[in-house]
């Protein structure tokens, strides 16, 4: 408010004058302090709403770091699977190719009886297998699959 002072006087007309301004000041004040409660309101309810976007992120993140974390932890689970059963076929394909070779460990002959021929008589299954005669050598085959 401006300092307005009132003069000790009579005169009507700057009695008027006086009257009038400080009407005027009045109503600019107010119309301020209208527009500055409206830009208030409209600034919390953007602060509530991104308040609470903020919070829905945070959520919808926290979610996605869980499942990240899941799907990790079953991804890590398949390829140790994968490494594994890799590991078995690589040993189960030298067996074969010791086989074939005539060679055998004593982990891969399980069979301790020997199995009859078309004949009926009694055989050394590796040594009458038709891969220990024909087709190409383990070394061969080692080298062909590299």
């Amino acid at each position: 408010m401006s300092d307005l002072t009132i003069p000790p006087t009579n005169d009507v007309s700057a009695l008027k004058k006086l009257e009038k301004k400080i009407i005027k000041e009045g109503k600019n004040e107010d119309s301020r302090v209208s527009h500055d409660l409206k830009d208030l309101t409209k600034l919390e309810k953007a602060s509530g709403k991104a308040a609470k976007d903020l919070e829905a992120k945070k959520a919808e993140a926290a979610r996605l770091e869980a499942e990240l974390a899941k799907k990790k932890d079953s991804v890590n689970g398949v390829v140790e699977g994968q490494r594994q059963h890799n590991s078995l076929r690589e040993t189960k394909l030298a067996e074969i190719h010791h086989v074939r070779a005539g060679t055998t460990s004593s982990t891969t002959n399980t069979n301790t009886n020997p199995a009859p021929n078309a004949t009926g008589t009694y055989t050394d299954t590796i040594a009458s297998s038709p891969a220990s005669h024909t087709g190409p050598s383990a070394a061969t085959c080692a080298r062909g699959r590299k």
